[in-house]
């Protein structure tokens, strides 16, 4: 799995080969009882037992109603039945169809409430396959030399790692000796609090490829083109993060079609160096559905949807895009030096070149005005001069 020579067929048995209950079994034990890091329930959330708690409520709060109505009307409940049985019989159109709504509102009571706590037990315990997934990559990570993280908090300097909270490797595997690469699948939470001050949770996941470099390089996006947004036949791109339209630099050919490369102002002698036709054009083909940054010494290839780590299929895809577009870029890089440093031996990109100028959000910052003018002309204005107070309660 090294840039320089991934020809070294990986064992994918551990991934494949049957595996007994027993086997299961031990290995669950056996984690346990070690205190290994997969043996604890992911919480994604941070929130612990009181999330669990607080989902739990609603879910108690139905399956509780039905109980109590059940238990109330229990002896009864078969007569009840019977009696509305013979009363829809003969009853004229519509009062005929009572029973069957009542019926249908019943069941779907019942339905909400067994699928709600249904739902409940499973996020209150170990996600299914969860014992088989680690102990087919704990054997697969020793088979192949590599080293296996698991549930880790993550700080790398790639764009898609630096949004949101509790950053957090899921599960990834990289090479244990000799030049970095990496494959894993990543997750981070964005809060939102509502006008109730309740905060509202997404969980966004990704899958990357982490290929290490030589040479510190200027930051440098690939946008793929494949994974944008669309609406209204208006795109956007699939990226938590928005850079400057102004660091656009537009290539020959077809490229501009599949990718949007953004590169530091005043650095683009610099992109055309790294991004000769020949590496554009293997990476129109190895990566064109995935978006590619280049940042510090390190190549990042991200996809917007989480990578089977089960899948022989998907380390053979690592490997021809390690093999051919990061060894490519490996040697294109290997005598890059910031003529702006002046010093080729520190290795070390100039201060302007070493990150992209993010794109300033003038919605947001238009909303946040209108706010706090809204909040000082009711607070301030409206008692002081009795003006009409404007969305007050």
């Amino acid at each position: 799995m090294t840039a320089e020579a991934p020809i070294v067929q990986p064992d994918y048995s551990p991934l494949t080969a049957p595996l007994t209950k027993q086997e299961i079994d031990d290995f669950r034990r056996q984690s346990k009882a070690q205190g290994a890091p997969w043996a604890h329930r992911p919480d994604p959330t941070g929130r612990g037992m009181g999330g669990l708690i607080a989902r739990f409520v609603p879910v108690a709060v139905p399956v509780l109603g039905v109980l109590f109505l059940l238990f109330v009307v229990g002896p009864d409940l078969p007569s009840l039945v019977r009696g509305l049985v013979e009363y829809t019989v003969g009853a004229p159109f519509p009062m005929n169809l009572l029973f069957v709504g009542f019926a249908a509102i019943w069941l779907l009571a019942i339905g909400a409430a067994a699928f709600a706590l249904i739902r409940w037990i499973g996020s209150a315990g170990f996600p299914r396959r969860w014992w088989e997934t680690a102990l087919r990559l704990t054997r697969f990570a020793s088979a192949n030399g590599l080293t296996y993280g698991h549930e880790e908090p993550i700080s790398y300097p790639g764009s898609v790692f630096q949004v949101g909270e509790r950053r957090t490797a899921e599960r990834r595997l990289a090479s244990a000796t000799g030049r970095r690469s990496e494959i894993g699948n990543y997750r981070y939470i964005v809060v939102q609090r509502n006008r109730k001050g309740q905060d509202r949770i997404t969980i966004h996941r990704w899958g990357y490829i982490a290929i290490g470099l030589d040479r510190n390089l200027p930051h440098m996006l690939l946008d793929a083109r494949a994974n944008d947004r669309s609406l209204l036949g208006i795109r956007a791109s699939n990226l938590p993060v928005q850079f400057d339209r102004d660091q656009v630099l537009s290539l020959e050919g077809d490229f501009d079609q599949h990718f949007t490369l953004y590169a530091p102002q005043e650095y683009e002698r610099d992109a055309l160096y790294v991004f000769t036709p020949d590496l554009m054009a293997l990476l129109i083909d190895e990566v064109g559905g995935f978006d590619v940054e280049i940042v510090d010494d390190t190549m990042f290839v991200y996809s917007r949807t989480p990578f089977d780590l089960l899948a022989p299929a998907t380390y053979e895809r690592m490997r021809d895009i390690v093999g051919t577009v990061g060894a490519k870029a490996l040697r294109q890089t290997a005598r890059y030096a910031d003529e702006r440093v002046g010093d080729r031996m520190r290795n070390v990109v100039a201060e302007p070149g070493r990150r992209l100028q993010r794109r300033t959000n003038w919605l947001a910052i238009i909303g946040v005005g209108l706010i706090v003018a809204w909040w000082v002309y009711n607070t301030f204005l409206v008692p002081i001069f009795g003006l009409p107070p404007f969305l007050s309660e």
